[in-house]
């Protein structure tokens, strides 16, 4: 099954975005244990930092596709089921294969906070034979794409919506 990923090409050249490209956060945890013993104590000092948090918060159940920070497709039709995936490899390879990033899957769902929604969507069949009935899917766009968004979602023929 294809998506539209041209839109996507201006949305990854507009903010100079690279494969390899993260801006995942570097700081170090530097908080240290100052017992001097083995730790056979029972005492249970409680680390409040959130940078160890490996939870991410999502914007729906459905399995999602993309890349962090930047765009992602929420599989939500009933092709899809337990093919999330697959559907997602392959959509990463054919982005490759124009020279964009690979997608990243996210069993869990789309991160969180996007900026906007393309909605309206649905799979292509890759011989030319027009869309797929059942599946139907959402594209999430997050600050770095804001920009280009709503271009991207028109051309693919969905609906636009700021968040």
């Amino acid at each position: 099954m294809k998506f539209f990923s041209m839109g996507i090409l201006g949305i990854l050249l507009a903010c100079g975005e690279k494969p390899g490209d993260s801006e995942e956060d570097d700081t170090a945890n530097t908080e240290t244990d100052t017992d001097t013993d083995t730790d056979s104590d029972t005492d249970s000092d409680t680390d409040t930092d959130t940078d160890t948090d490996t939870d991410t918060d999502v914007i729906d159940s459905f399995p999602g596709c993309g890349i962090v920070d930047l765009m992602c497709y929420s599989f939500w039709g009933s092709v899809y089921s337990g093919n999330e995936e697959a559907n997602c490899t392959a959509n990463s390879d054919a982005a490759v294969q124009q020279g964009l990033p690979a997608y990243e899957y996210f069993p869990a769902g789309c991160q969180a906070d996007p900026v906007s929604e393309c909605t309206g969507l649905q799979g292509q069949d890759p011989n030319g034979g027009g869309t797929i009935l059942g599946s139907d899917y959402t594209i999430y766009f997050y600050p770095a794409a804001a920009s280009q968004a709503e271009a991207t979602c028109t051309q693919g023929g969905g609906t636009y919506t700021a968040l």
